[in-house]
């Protein structure tokens, strides 16, 4: 539930930073600029809410899973050994 608040903070503030950097160059006005970020951000903070609220949880259980489980890694991912050149005196 928390990763759900956050993706919704983190949402918001995005679309008012994106509203402010792409609008404001422009010279379109505060008021305009707000009037129509309000239907997108809604649609935009239902969205990203849902999914996180759904998938978040299968998402992190995998991954703790994975991670969790000490898993010998094939030998192609081994560095081989490097000699150190040889100088000659």
């Amino acid at each position: 539930m928390e990763l759900t608040a956050l993706a919704g903070a983190l949402t918001i503030l995005y679309d008012v930073v994106t509203m402010l950097a792409f609008g404001l160059p422009f010279g379109i006005p505060l008021q305009a600029l707000v009037v129509g970020q309000v239907p997108f951000t809604l649609a935009h903070l239902l969205g990203n809410t849902v999914l996180c609220f759904v998938f978040a949880p299968m998402l992190l259980k995998s991954l703790v899973g994975y991670l969790g489980s000490e898993q010998k890694q094939p030998d192609y991912f081994q560095a081989p050994a490097i000699k150190p050149a040889e100088t000659q005196t």
